[in-house]
């Protein structure tokens, strides 16, 4: 089994669906009114989805953890819609260990 993060018809990354999880968050119109103004400003931007949770983590108490520390931290919500694809792969897998008999 494969799993394609965040999904097999969304490009991006983990980072990417990390960012779904927050989208409700009231910050996020700050953040995307960010990357518009570097936008208009014609400033590249390589891995954006990187750079995206990034960005989201600066608005945290703790702001200079990893990705993984801030799921520690339940920085990102874990339990959002965004991950019901990564849930049901999991619960696959296990399924597929299962032995009968």
């Amino acid at each position: 089994m494969v799993l394609i993060l965040p999904s097999h018809d969304r490009p991006g990354m983990l980072e990417t669906l990390l960012c779904s999880s927050c989208a409700e968050d009231p910050l996020t119109e700050c953040i995307d009114n960010f990357f518009a103004c570097l936008d208009e400003r014609n400033v590249p931007i390589k891995r954006i989805g990187k750079v995206r949770a990034r960005v989201c983590l600066t608005t945290k108490s703790k702001a200079h953890v990893s990705v993984d520390v801030a799921a520690q931290k339940e920085y990102w919500n874990l339990e959002h819609a965004a991950f019901d694809p990564v849930q049901a792969f999991i619960k696959g897998l296990h399924k597929g260990t299962q032995r009968t008999g």
